[in-house]
C-alpha cells in the first residue's frame, strides 16, 4: 500500500505542478489581436506578426496579466530585423515591481540585444538595481540581414540562464537570484518583425523535461533503499 500511495502521489505531482510536465504558460502566434500585450502606439499587430514601425529609443511590447509564479521557464520565438540602423531585444528576469515601460527604464533584468550598436554586435547583459554588468559578446546575430527570420531562444533556470540563437545555444552563465523573476518584453530600437512566441515551463526544446515515469521510478528505488 506504501508503494501505491506514493505512486499515485508521484503520477499527480507530475501532471499538476508547474515545471514537471512542460506546461505552456503564454503563447501568441499574432494571427489576430488577441490583447494579450501592452505596448505604444509605434507598434502594431498585422499580416500575421507583431510589427515594430520606427527607429526609436527602447521601447517595449509586455505580456498583460502574467503568470507572477513562472519561474524556471522558456521563451521560444521568432523575430527579424526589417529597416533602420538597429536591432532588436529580448528583455527577462524584469522585476515585478518595475516592469519595463519605454526608454532607459531598467531596474533588474536581463538585456539580449541583438543587431545592436547600429547592426555591429549582440551582448546579454544584466541589470540589478540598475547596475548594469555585461555578461556576454555574442557574434551570432551581430549583424542582421533585412527580413531574415531567427529563432530565438531563453532558458531561464535556477542555476544557469542560456540563450538560443537558430538552435545554437550562444550563451550560458550563472542565474542571480535578483534576476529569476518571470517577466518578459520585446524591445525594439528600429524596425522589427516578432512571430511565434512561446514560453512554457522546461528546458530549451524539451517542454516535457521530466516524466511521470521517471519520478515513479526515482521515487520507487527511494523508497526501496529506505526499507
Amino acid at each position: 500500500m506504501k508503494y501505491l500511495t506514493v505512486a499515485l502521489f508521484c503520477f499527480i505531482l507530475a501532471s499538476s505542478v508547474p515545471g514537471v510536465m512542460g506546461k505552456t504558460i503564454f503563447q501568441d502566434n499574432f494571427s489576430k489581436d488577441t490583447g494579450l500585450w501592452d505596448f505604444g502606439p509605434s507598434w502594431a499587430i498585422k499580416d500575421g506578426v507583431l510589427m515594430h514601425t520606427i527607429e526609436e529609443s527602447w521601447v517595449f511590447a509586455t505580456p498583460k496579466n502574467w503568470n507572477k509564479s513562472a519561474i524556471n521557464y522558456t521563451i521560444e520565438l521568432k523575430a527579424k530585423k526589417t529597416g533602420g540602423a538597429e536591432g532588436f531585444g529580448i528583455f527577462f528576469g524584469i522585476t515585478q515591481e518595475n516592469p519595463l515601460k519605454s526608454g532607459n527604464d531598467r531596474n533588474t533584468l536581463y538585456q539580449w540585444v541583438i543587431g545592436g550598436w547600429t547592426n555591429t554586435r549582440a551582448q546579454l547583459a544584466r541589470f540589478v538595481k540598475g547596475v548594469r554588468t555585461d555578461l556576454v559578446e555574442i557574434q551570432q546575430g551581430a549583424v542582421l540581414k533585412l527580413d531574415e527570420w531567427h529563432k530565438l531562444g531563453i532558458e531561464m533556470g535556477n542555476e544557469q540562464v542560456r540563450c538560443y540563437f537558430d538552435d545554437e545555444k550562444v550563451a550560458d552563465v550563472a542565474q542571480d537570484p535578483a534576476t529569476i523573476d518571470g517577466l518578459f518584453a520585446l524591445g525594439a530600437y528600429g524596425p522589427a518583425a516578432f512571430d511565434d512566441v512561446v514560453v512554457y515551463f522546461g528546458t530549451y526544446g524539451n517542454p516535457m523535461s521530466v516524466k511521470p515515469m521517471e519520478c515513479l521510478t526515482a521515487t520507487w528505488g527511494n523508497l526501496k533503499s529506505s526499507d
